[in-house]
């Protein structure tokens, strides 16, 4: 999944609208960070300018 905040301001993605996609993953893989993301909370935080490639687990 790759995800950019395109904006000058932060943003949160709510996730809400890819649940097909997600299919109840609670857990993903920032491959570009290197780090595992949580999708528990239902939405992403996103600082302006920041792209994610996630890989969902």
């Amino acid at each position: 999944m790759v995800i950019v905040n395109k904006n000058e301001q932060p943003y949160s993605l709510k996730l809400d609208r890819f649940a097909e996609a997600l299919q109840g993953a609670t857990q993903a893989y920032d491959v570009l960070g290197g780090k595992p993301v949580s999708l528990q909370s239902g939405a992403l935080a996103l600082q302006p300018g920041q792209g994610l490639l996630l890989e969902i687990k």
